[in-house]
């Protein structure tokens, strides 16, 4: 007797290359919970459009729909955009009249490949990339791989732009991937409108028209190149990418047209002048709410030295254009009402009213964050800071109530990573709580993992995660994380609490000198910071200025009159390792009271 051979895949299945189209719907889960039955019928009327006015006869159909979400297998790519295009085009119009918090919103992802197809379903890897493709875009947006991207022609199937190499996850190697909008809708533009407001302001470096007496016209452009990169590394800023901008190099958009087309609110112009070997650089930084130049300045470096990427002279504008910026929004938010601002101005407000860590401006702070959560519900990031602002009521023994202040911020992280499960910033403030005031090492171990995982070079998780090794005795990583957060955060407005925890992370390493000169660095910007004291008096004491030590401590009681050694043991997560018992057993002899 003889057995039947064994079935393969290739006796189900046939392979080909085809166009997968996924669209999902964005926060279908909030949506259905506020109006299922509109929800739902709107869903209904997307799928039942694209059925039977989008699909053509042939070698097209709609594999599959679900409550939220629907996959197309389509014969070429072409016709696969115009399809994507048609079903984003019905929906906008489906959302016509209705007030923003009902409005179905799409995000779609196109792949093309070898699938594994049948009757039912199509399978395999490019499936996957699709779906992920999708998750990628913002909503209103279409997002395509390398492979459409190749087919597609610019300006006539669609308006391109390349966001470069991203991470999908659980694909292992990075895919190239590229933003797609209607001829004449999407061309010159960064992003797709978004149904909430931008929470920080947005800078276009327009590349810089060079007058050289050789073939060095490129030096505007290495230059406009080097200072986008710059200003990429501050977290109070929106950089509009290099190849968003080039565009306009030529010089003939007005004002009002560039920050129309980039969605920027300041841009920065200039022009570059060859003198001898050197280059002289005029910049003007100009808001366009006003249309007025709010920073003009003039540089004057080797070009030479340009050429080889020399950054001091970068490094200058940064920090100049960085302070103007938020200055101005400073200025503008202490002189205005709250309700004539931008939602950015007031946040930005909020966090620098937030880390004086003066009780007024403290208290100042969070009437802000709630008033840009209310006008943002669906915004993750001021939730993410309202959490951090109960943080650091408690850590400036300012809460009357400590297990009140710890549920409060776990509660406002908890609401910002059901928004969004993936917002750096809700991550590694969630990670900051459960250090800080919940003690779960592990616990904020894997939020600020995940954090950096989404952004190597968030700066603020590096450096929270470097401080939860501090408090564990791993100094040498402590010290190697905070190092990289100043790095990647050289001109943060909240400079003095990288230089605290820094100092922090030197204490751990066993480097009381080097802790001594970020500690004196950090209370030169704010003298008030008790965590600064503390860590100050430990490495005066540690270096052996006992007597500077014991001024410290009288300055951070008298700041703290409620402070006590055993009761910061009750609370810093530190306190049983041997670094917290060493910090104890000081700020004792040091005079504080016990």
């Amino acid at each position: 007797m003889s057995l039947a051979s064994p079935i393969t895949a290739t006796d189900w299945f046939t392979s080909a290359r085809r166009v997968v189209v996924l669209v999902d719907v964005v926060e279908s889960v909030r949506l259905i919970e506020r109006d299922e039955v509109g929800t739902v019928s709107r869903w209904l009327e997307i799928v039942q459009h694209t059925e039977k006015n989008l699909l053509p006869p042939g070698e097209n159909r709609k594999v599959k729909s679900t409550g939220d979400g629907m996959l197309l297998d389509i014969d070429d790519v072409q016709l696969a955009v115009k399809i994507a295009f048609g079903i984003h085009a019905f929906c906008a119009k489906i959302n016509e009249g209705l007030p923003a918090d009902e409005q179905v919103h799409l995000r779609t992802g196109l792949e093309v490949g070898d699938l594994m197809v049948d009757s039912h379903d199509i399978y395999g890897h490019n499936v996957n990339i699709a779906a992920r493709l999708a998750a990628l875009a913002e909503p209103g947006e279409i997002i395509a791989s390398a492979g459409v991207r190749d087919l597609v022609t610019q300006g006539i199937d669609a308006d391109i732009e390349d966001l470069g190499d991203c991470i999908l996850k659980h694909v292992r190697k990075p895919v190239r991937a590229y933003r797609l909008a209607p001829v004449g809708h999407g061309s010159l533009r960064t992003q797709m409108p978004l149904p909430a407001e931008s929470l920080l302001p947005t800078i276009a470096v327009i590349p810089f028209a060079t007058y050289s007496s050789d073939n060095r016209a490129a030096v505007g452009q290495i230059l406009a190149e080097e200072m986008i990169r710059a200003f990429g590394q501050s977290p109070h800023l929106n950089v509009i990418s290099r190849l968003s901008t080039a565009p306009f190099a030529r010089g003939d958009h007005s004002l009002e047209e560039l920050g129309d087309l980039l969605g920027a609110s300041h841009i920065i112009t200039g022009r570059a002048v060859e003198n001898g070997d050197k280059l002289a650089l005029t910049l003007d930084l100009t808001e366009v709410r006003s249309k007025q130049v709010i920073w003009s300045d003039r540089f004057e470096e080797k070009i030479g030295h340009i050429l080889i990427g020399d950054q001091q002279m970068i490094a200058r504008i940064a920090e100049a254009v960085g302070r103007t910026i938020l200055n101005r929004e400073l200025h503008r938010a202490s002189s205005l009402p709250v309700r004539t601002l931008e939602s950015y101005t007031l946040m930005l407000s909020a966090v620098n009213a937030m880390y004086r860590l003066s009780l007024s401006e403290f208290s100042k702070a969070q009437k802000m964050l709630d008033t840009v959560i209310e006008r943002n519900p669906r915004h993750s990031v001021p939730l993410a800071w309202l959490g951090n602002w109960h943080v650091l009521k408690v850590q400036q023994g300012w809460a009357d109530d400590v297990a009140r202040e710890h549920q409060l911020a776990e509660n406002s992280t908890a609401r910002a990573l059901d928004l969004n499960p993936d917002c750096e910033q809700a991550l590694t403030i969630d990670g900051l709580i459960q250090t800080n005031l919940g003690k779960d090492f592990e616990g904020a171990d894997g939020q600020y993992t995940k954090a950096l995982y989404h952004n190597p070079n968030n700066a603020q998780a590096n450096l929270l995660k470097g401080t939860m090794h501090a408090f564990r005795d791993e100094g040498e990583q402590a010290v190697e994380l905070a190092l990289r957060a100043q790095a990647q955060s050289p001109y943060d407005p909240q400079k003095y609490f990288f230089d605290c925890l820094t100092a922090v992370a030197h204490i751990s390493a066993h480097q009381p000198e080097k802790a001594l000169l970020y500690a004196e660095r950090s209370l030169r910007s704010n003298s008030t910071h008790t965590s600064t004291l503390r860590t100050l008096a430990i490495a005066q004491w540690q270096v052996g200025n006992r007597v500077s030590a014991r001024e410290t401590v009288s300055k951070l009681t008298a700041l703290e009159p409620s402070f006590t050694v055993s009761k910061w043991q009750a609370s810093n997560p530190a306190a049983g390792y041997e670094m917290g018992k060493t910090i104890a057993k000081i700020l004792s002899e040091a005079g504080a009271p016990d």
